[in-house]
């Protein structure tokens, strides 16, 4: 199983009012929509999904919003390929086999971006960092 390909199509934040003591941060990723591909490779052809997604992350009570939407191609055995397909088709939900490396690989990358975008934006991080004290230095 693999990733090949990921990117975005839109991205969008709003800083929406002034930081007022802490900020509850939530952030979510969503699969849009997922669709058969092939992907070439020389002479040899392989099955895949491009798969679309949506990730947010809003700073509560109304201080800002990130969202990103973007697409990604997981490739696999032809039969899970197909699995998560139909899975999709079916009732809207990949295949555990899918789902791991993809939902992983959408939070990431897109906290990743976030990070970049938020220190721009004068926002705290998405995700909290390791803080290193006098008595953790020992």
């Amino acid at each position: 199983m693999a990733i090949l390909g990921f990117g975005y199509k839109k991205i969008d934040f709003e800083r929406k009012g002034p930081m007022k003591g802490g900020a509850q941060i939530n952030h979510n990723a969503n699969i849009t929509d997922v669709q058969s591909a092939t992907i070439k490779q020389g002479s040899a052809s392989r099955d895949a999904a491009r798969i679309t997604f949506e990730f947010t992350a809003n700073y509560e009570p109304e201080i800002a919003s990130l969202k990103f939407e973007g697409e990604l191609l997981w490739v696999d055995k032809p039969e899970q390929v197909k699995e998560a397909l139909d899975g999709w088709t079916k009732d809207k939900k990949l295949s555990k086999e899918a789902m791991v490396p993809v939902y992983n690989t959408i939070f990431r990358r897109s906290l990743t971006q976030a990070l970049i975008w938020t220190n721009d934006l004068n926002l705290p991080a998405p995700i909290r960092f390791p803080k290193v004290t006098a008595e953790n230095a020992k």
